[in-house]
Parts: C-alpha cells; structure tokens; sequence
C-alpha cells in the first residue's frame, strides 16, 4: 500500500521553470511513494525544492512539512552563516587565532605546532589539523538519550583538548586512543582535509562568545527568525517545545532494522544537534537561491546591526539593477563568495569537490547527515538556483531510489 503524503499547493510559474514542466509535483510524489514501498519497515521521509524565490513543492510520506528531522550534519552550514555575519559585524576575524575570542583558562593550538594559529576558517574549512572520530556522538558519556547532554559546552571542548576529567565515565572513554584521537600529524592550515566534527563544535563555541550569547539564540536572531524558520531549533529540549507549540511531531530516529533509537542529545550539538522541518530547511536553501529587485528583500547582519544601534541602514552589498540579480538574504556578496567558490574548492562547510564526502563534478554544493537513526541531505546548484532537501528519520540509503531520481527530474547538472 502507498504511504500517505501530504502536499503543498505550488504555484504553477514556478513549477513551469523547472525539470518537468507542470508534472514536476506530481513526478517526485510517484518517487517518493515508490522510495516508500520499497522499504522494509515504515518511517519518515520528507522532499522539497525551491526555485529561484519559490518553493516547488514540499511533499512528506508519514509526515509532513511541519515535522521536525534531526538533520546532524546539516548544522554545521548554519554554523558558518553565523561565522560570516559575526565577521561583517566585526566580532570575529575569520584568518585570526581564535584564541583571541576564547575565554582564559582553554587554549586551542595543535601541541606539535603551538606557534601556528588556528583560525576560524580552517575550522570551517577542516583544515585545523584536527583527526578526531564520530565516536563522541555514538551512546557513551557524550550522549544523552531522551535529553539535552548536559555537559557545557565550554567543558566539553575543554575535557577534549586536555584529557583531564574527573568525571569516571568520560575517563574511561578518554582512555581508548581511538576515540579520543584529537590531533593529526600535519600542521594547521597545511592539513589535508579531515571531516571534524571537534573542530565545528569548537567553531560554535567561539561564536558564543563572540556574539555574547548562547548558540541556539544567535541562530535564532539571526538565521531562524530572520527567513521565518519557527520549527528549528540547536537544542532538543526547545525543538519539542516548538512541535507542541505549533501542533506538529518530532520525528522520531530508527535504527536501519526498523528499530526505534528514540531522541538524543549530544555534546557536539554545534556540529549536529540541529533539529528543522523540510519547510524551515526550504526558507534556509531559499536563501541561496533567490533572486531580488528591491533592496527590501535581504535581512543581513549589517541591516540588523544598524537597527540595534539606530544608525541608519548601510546601503546593502549586492542589489543590482533588474530583477535577475541572485543576493543572500542573510549574507553579502563577499561573504557568500568565501562560502561558496566559483570553482567549487575550499568552501565553507559545504562540501564541494575538494571535500571528502562531496561531489567531484565540482558542479553542486551539499552537505549531509549521518547520525544514529537519521539519514539527511541538502543539494544546491548554485548557478542554476535550485535546491534539494531530502530528510529521513532512519539509517536507510536515500541516494539511488530517492535523490538521483529527483535530481532526474529536475534536470539539475549531474
């Protein structure tokens, strides 16, 4: 039997300019319901695409567009956001020793290369010299089931940079040099690129400190409340509060049996503790792919910043005349550029085709996420303006019976 699906109405303008024509909806309902019938056990699965300024479609077997998915990795392309707007407001200098914007007491710099600063950028980069594991967000004492992890933040970084504890349980954790592995062997900056998940959570900790609050309320000021994103949340505790809120469900995770994991908290919550719904992580990608021909249509730091300070609004980097001009609502063009190169290397979070887990066509921006009981994944063509969001809550493959068919249809550069 077909899963139920629920479906938002999409303008037809809109569906005319991409993939398919008119069928566009109508052909990735199929897919999915196919994706859905073909499992052997039920779960959440939720798609959707935006166009330039449009949502196309949102469509959810078992949920809707409203449920709220632990999106793991996903979070750390919010993380970088909010490191470029505290760099265009002037708190944090992404190429400076992130020390600077630490308080005293914890200290961040490869123990074979003390003298090479570690910066922002490398961070956002996995250049830092890092070589930790996933480990920290498997069950043990970095993981909390049913809860938020209740260790700081700042206790977390600190107890992983120097190993010292007196907490028993993290000890013996600590005492497996597997999963306790901080530091490669090449030099910060010079290292190759290894996937950290330490080093964006150190990332989250800096911006706390920069902005002066914690991350879920600068990500809340400035990312989710900015493009209207209600159902998101970096803390488990407020993303349930925020489903109740608004009369929807927090997906729950499965293991790849079938098995209800149930929901968790981790310490590296800056890396993976995102929780959003398809159509908040639709207002996200939107973000890269609209296109404005007034100067009312972006929300950046700048902007915010002179409202806070009653100086009048600085003229917004990026507005062209005509209405054909793609500008981030959240970001200036400068900063867009250093997230997001031409060439497709060296981008900020997003995995492109220098990254280990990204595509070499060097033709798409991703960035997935693989935790425990959810299987994410977000897809932007940045010169063609469309994005793909593809969110399960359980360990199953997604790329060949549900993404590749709906990159099919929409024509997008393989």
């Amino acid at each position: 039997m077909a899963a139920e699906v629920q479906r938002e109405e999409v303008a037809s303008k809109s569906v005319q300019k991409c993939g398919s024509g008119e069928n566009l909806r109508e052909e990735a309902l199929e897919i999915l319901q196919q994706f859905a019938e073909l499992r052997e056990f039920e779960f959440s699965t939720a798609i959707g695409v935006c166009y330039e300024n449009e949502i196309q479609f949102e469509l959810g077997s078992r949920c809707t567009e409203h449920t709220l998915f632990m999106t793991a990795s996903i979070s750390e392309v919010l993380i970088a956001v909010l490191a470029l707007q505290a760099s265009e407001r002037g708190e944090l200098d992404l190429d400076a020793n992130i020390n600077l914007s630490l308080p005293a007491g914890i200290s961040v710099a490869h123990p074979a290369f003390p003298d090479t600063p570690i910066t922002m950028r490398m961070l956002l980069q996995h250049r830092a010299g890092f070589a930790d594991t996933e480990h920290a967000l498997e069950p043990g004492p970095w993981r909390t089931p049913g809860a938020d992890c209740p260790i700081p933040l700042l206790t977390y970084v600190r107890t992983r940079l120097t190993g010292q504890t007196e907490n028993a349980e993290v000890a013996e954790w600590l005492r497996h040099e597997r999963e306790a592995r901080v530091w490669g062997s090449a030099e910060p900056g010079k290292a190759r690129y290894h996937y950290s998940n330490l080093g964006f959570t150190i990332a989250g900790l800096v911006l706390e400190y920069c902005g002066g609050m914690s991350l879920g309320d600068l990500a809340r000021k400035r990312i989710f409340d900015p493009l209207g994103m209600h159902n998101s949340s970096f803390t488990l505790t407020d993303a349930l509060a925020r489903a109740a809120a608004h009369d929807t469900a927090l997906a729950v995770p499965h293991d790849a049996a079938g098995d209800v994991i149930g929901h968790y908290g981790v310490a590296e919550y800056p890396a993976a503790g995102l929780r959003a719904s398809l159509h908040d992580l639709l207002l996200f990608m939107r973000a890269f792919t609209s296109v404005v021909s007034d100067e009312g249509s972006r929300v950046d730091g700048e902007q915010a910043k002179s409202e806070e300070s009653g100086e009048k609004d600085k003229e917004k980097e990026g507005e062209r005349e005509g209405t054909d001009t793609p500008v981030h609502r959240l970001l200036q063009s400068a900063s867009l550029a250093a997230m997001l190169p031409a060439d497709h290397r060296g981008g900020l979070a997003w995995w492109g085709c220098d990254a280990a887990y990204g595509e070499r066509s060097g033709r798409v921006w991703t960035h997935g996420g693989f935790m425990d009981g959810v299987r994410t994944h977000v897809y932007l063509w940045r010169e063609s303006r469309r994005a793909l969001v593809v969110l399960l809550n359980a360990e199953q493959p997604y790329e060949e019976d549900l993404a590749d068919p709906l990159r099919c249809i929409l024509g997008v550069p393989a």
